[in-house]
């Protein structure tokens, strides 16, 4: 037990170290370490004698995390079913149970055999809500919708567009992107959104991004945000209106922590094959902080949008609640692609009270 321990322990040291350079940056150092920990903690489980439950599982647990950490896929679910099967005290299984679930998501986000082109991006979902093959279809619909809303913005700001706050994108654009989705990969809820070819049918149409490109900065968007790592988005994304939109779009993309866990993307594009989970929650994606005046204070209300106005003089909503009706200033990049889809919705909303108005932060239905 003497030689498990201490190579449990090691393992752990390893973890920590591998943790901070990850943290830091340095993912090749990172995975030379995991890997190192994951060596010595398959040491310190062939070491185990008569363990106790809880011990055999906590074991299994560390092991499995940290097969997945080196991208040992099989051998995560290996040791999570393992751990599994000799009977863990409930909140252990739970964890357990995590690993099985990452291991399996990480499984088919990394579209073995699956050949996608550089103007392809797989989309992939994980959680309760997900079956083989199936998923409740609104959390499929509203990710695939965002997902083509962010790239559609994109390719204008890599145009060099202002931000279109009304109407839909130019009939070029539309026709240059013109998005297809894939039906459901087996045992699984992987779907391969494909764009268009990227060849302009219209001269004189020649500033658009390459597609490529395009889902290049899409995929550093996410992983920006799934990363907390908001503030690196001000380089790529300089534009207050653009960046605001960003945000928006990727919170609603971002998993809900219920029935769906996990969201992710997998591209092969200007840096070759690249996969990107998305599994920070909708709640943790904090919005563009508005600044305020002490005597502004913060506010939340829940009712129905019933009106809006998306003239650029106004940008205002109105939300019916029990105790009136509330006028709400929409910040610009908002409103198109954010509060439209929710009108004549019960939503929650949240702000910053001024004078007789609140100044939106966060809209979502409720």
């Amino acid at each position: 037990m003497n030689e498990s321990r201490a190579a449990h322990d090691r393992a752990m040291d390893l973890a920590f170290l591998a943790d901070r350079s990850k943290a830091a940056g340095n993912l090749d150092e990172a995975g030379r370490l995991y890997a190192q920990a994951l060596e010595s903690e398959l040491a310190a489980l062939r070491a185990l004698q008569d363990p106790s439950p809880v011990t055999f599982a906590v074991m299994h647990r560390s092991a499995a995390w940290l097969a997945l950490e080196c991208d040992e896929i099989r051998l995560a679910e290996k040791l999570a079913s393992a751990g599994l099967a000799g009977d863990p005290p409930s909140e252990i299984a739970d964890e357990l149970r995590e690993v099985w679930e990452q291991a399996n998501f990480h499984r088919h986000l990394h579209a073995r055999g699956v050949v996608l082109s550089d103007h392809e991006i797989q989309m992939t979902l994980s959680g309760p809500g997900v079956g083989l093959g199936i998923t409740e279809w609104p959390a499929y619909r509203a990710r695939v919708d965002d997902t083509l809303k962010m790239i559609t913005r994109i390719t204008e700001r890599k145009a060099d567009r202002p931000f279109r706050h009304r109407g839909p994108p130019e009939a070029a654009l539309r026709n240059y992107l013109s998005p297809h989705v894939s039906l459901p990969k087996a045992a699984s809820y992987s779907v391969s959104i494909r764009l268009g070819s990227g060849q302009l049918e219209f001269p004189g149409f020649v500033d658009l991004p390459e597609l490529p490109e395009v889902i290049h900065d899409f995929l550093t968007i996410v992983e920006n945000v799934n990363g907390s790592s908001e503030d690196q988005l001000e380089e790529l994304i300089p534009d207050d209106t653009y960046r605001r939109n960003a945000l928006a779009l990727a919170k609603q993309i971002a998993p809900d922590g219920t029935s769906i866990k996990q969201v992710g993307f997998a591209a092969s594009g200007v840096e070759g094959s690249r996969v990107v989970g998305f599994t920070r929650t909708r709640k943790d994606v904090q919005p563009p902080a508005i600044a305020r005046a002490p005597e502004e204070e913060r506010v939340e209300i829940h009712g129905t949008l019933l009106f809006a106005d998306a003239r650029s003089t106004s940008n205002e909503i109105r939300i019916v609640a029990d105790d009136g009706e509330h006028r709400v200033r929409v910040p610009p990049g908002m409103m198109d692609d954010i509060v439209r889809p929710l009108w004549n919705s019960v939503v929650s909303v949240r702000g910053v009270r001024r004078g007789r108005s609140v100044t939106l932060t966060e809209i979502d239905p409720s």
